[in-house]
């Protein structure tokens, strides 16, 4: 049982960390499309 939980509360943390990291490259790809924008605009 306990290694089930286990198993489980991993797979939560690295689908929360996917979630951050995919976050985290859109928030950054958002940030350099604006500040090209804003430099060619």
């Amino acid at each position: 049982m306990p290694k089930r939980r286990l198993l489980c509360l991993s797979i939560n943390e690295l689908f929360k960390q996917q979630i951050y990291y995919k976050g985290n490259i859109m928030l950054n790809t958002l940030t350099a499309l604006h500040h090209h924008h804003h430099h060619t605009g």
